[in-house]
């Protein structure tokens, strides 16, 4: 019960002070906000969010072939990403060499009847060699077209075979196979412009990246609180009490904790619902993950408040540990833009494996990906809070 009397007084306490309250709370979200809009251009996870490529599309043959290259072309999977306009070739060309066009997709006269007859028939592709990214694309998605209608055909010649005897042509199950593989329409999507957790967002990565490091601040104001009331004689009063030196830390840990918890809640749900954050496909990862860091940045408080004599040196030296802690776990820059030497010293920080945790739930990689950081960040934070335990004691 001390424990818990303690844990709420310091949560009131902390509650009741809008300067704490700004700083864990509204600082946040006004920094990942900057970041997020200065530092887009650093993240190919933006460039996803492209317009619509511009494409021409010019029919020769008038048949039903190329009416169904049109229609893959204009399908819903591909619209976020290329726009098709009809027109006719000399127009196409034209635009494509002024720039207007990425790409023109010509299908030729015969197209039709040469592949009935089992001839060469072969789409023209112009592209705009002054536009490389966008013309690239277009060119994927027209590989993947037609390495999709040569399978399709070449299942139905040899399904024909196989069916003379019962007098059904091959063709007639071209139909069922457009349908059994109509995923392969998704041949452009934003993971597969931008990359694993390189394809995410400034406003993705900087959510994570700062959440992850003001929880730091939230353990400094637990510390600072320690240092104070034993600068003020609080904590001997508390040991004029039953309560013995490892409930007091306790208590103390426990109440810095939930607060912690509280502040991570809000920041990730007003990112989620203001910012339109994703954090992933998976809930339960996110809690654990967060229930986590949030122990660990709590232990980590109170060992901290075992090492400074006074506020004021807290005041001053906390800050700038909490600072050097983000450069080097990948806070303020990206993680993979970093130095391996850098990136290797941050594996020994707890708000680098909380970042990890997080960007490996934004791109989706589910609740199995973040049990190692998740069991590094309970580990930090038992080692954290039994040295404060004991160093207490010795004071």
């Amino acid at each position: 019960m001390k424990i818990w009397s303690i844990a709420l007084k310091d949560l009131r306490v902390i509650l009741k002070d809008k300067q704490a309250l700004a700083l864990i709370i509204l600082m946040p979200i006004v920094l990942i906000l900057v970041l997020g809009l200065s530092l887009n251009s650093m993240f190919s996870g933006s460039e996803a969010k492209m317009e619509a490529i511009e494409v021409g599309f010019v029919d020769l043959d008038g048949s039903d072939d190329s009416k169904s290259i049109k229609s893959f072309l204009e399908s819903d999977s591909l619209s976020s990403y290329i726009h098709v306009t009809e027109m006719k070739e000399q127009e196409a060309l034209e635009k494509v060499k002024n720039g207007d066009l990425a790409s023109a997709v010509i299908v030729p006269e015969n197209y039709s009847s040469n592949i009935e007859d089992g001839g060469r028939a072969q789409i023209r592709l112009y592209e705009d060699k002054g536009n490389e990214l966008e013309s690239s694309i277009v060119g994927s998605i027209m590989n993947n077209y037609a390495g999709m209608s040569s399978a399709m055909l070449a299942a139905a010649d040899a399904a024909g075979s196989l069916l003379t005897e019962y007098t059904i042509p091959g063709e007639s199950i071209v139909p069922a196979l457009m349908e059994s593989i109509s995923y392969s329409e998704s041949v452009v999507s934003e993971g597969n412009i931008t990359g694993d957790s390189k394809g995410l967002s400034a406003i993705q990565y900087y959510s994570a990246a700062v959440v992850s490091m003001y929880i730091l601040f939230v353990g400094m104001l637990g510390t600072t609180s320690i240092i104070e009331e034993r600068e003020d004689q609080t904590l001997r009063r508390l040991l004029t009490t039953k309560a013995g030196k490892a409930e007091i830390l306790t208590g103390k840990f426990v109440g810095l904790t939930i607060l912690g918890i509280m502040d991570v809640a809000i920041l990730i749900l007003f990112t989620k619902y203001v910012f339109r954050v994703e954090w992933g496909n998976s809930l339960a990862g996110l809690i654990v993950l967060s229930l986590a860091m949030t122990f660990a940045a709590s232990g980590l408080a109170m060992l901290l408040a075992t090492l400074f004599k006074t506020s004021k040196t807290a005041d001053i030296v906390n800050p700038a540990v909490i600072m050097l802690m983000a450069f080097v776990g990948g806070n303020m820059m990206p993680i993979y833009d970093m130095h391996p030497v850098l990136q290797n010293a941050a594996n020994m920080l707890l708000n680098n494996w909380a970042l990890k945790g997080y960007l490996n739930l934004m791109v989706n990689n589910g609740f199995s990906s973040i049990i190692t950081p998740s069991i590094v960040l309970c580990s930090m934070g038992v080692v954290f809070l039994s040295l404060g335990i004991s160093r207490l004691k010795l004071q």
